[in-house]
């Protein structure tokens, strides 16, 4: 994930997340595979289906959850909520930057749909998606905006 991050802060020749610094259409079409491996990343990091290993076994009522009670129950669903809605905010804004509160619901429309369209991967075929697919890609990509940049 920091991969992704250097390689579009690289590209963009910036630190500073601010919504005025439009890229325009060619970045936004350029970082295109690096905004779909960020956001199954994302995905995967808020434990959400199809990558909530966490969670536990589908078979149980409700995982880790049976244990709470009413406040820290709800607090803990909050908090999942909350994490979805700051990585949509994060993607946004660091790779389209234009149209941010559509492009936000969008994201958080399309992660509670992949939730019901996808079922739930296997460990091993999430580590190889990680390790064979997204960081070579990631790595090839930075080298690939570095040399742009230049």
């Amino acid at each position: 994930m920091a991969i992704l991050i250097i390689a579009t802060m690289v590209l963009y020749k910036r630190i500073y997340l601010g919504v005025y610094l439009s890229g325009g259409l060619f970045m936004a079409l350029w970082l295109a595979p690096l905004m779909i491996c960020f956001y199954l990343r994302c995905v995967a990091e808020c434990n959400r289906a199809p990558f909530d290993f966490a969670e536990g076994e589908s078979e149980l009522v409700s995982g880790f959850n049976i244990e709470y009670g009413s406040v820290t129950f709800s607090l803990i669903f909050i908090a999942e909520y909350g994490i979805i809605i700051t990585f949509s905010l994060l993607t946004g804004l660091l790779f389209t930057r234009t149209f941010l509160v559509l492009i936000i619901w969008l994201l958080i429309s399309s992660i509670l749909i992949l939730r019901r369209i996808y079922p739930r991967f296997r460990y091993d075929k999430l580590m190889y998606l990680a390790w064979y697919k997204f960081l070579p890609l990631s790595i090839i990509w930075l080298y690939i905006s570095y040399g742009f940049r230049l």
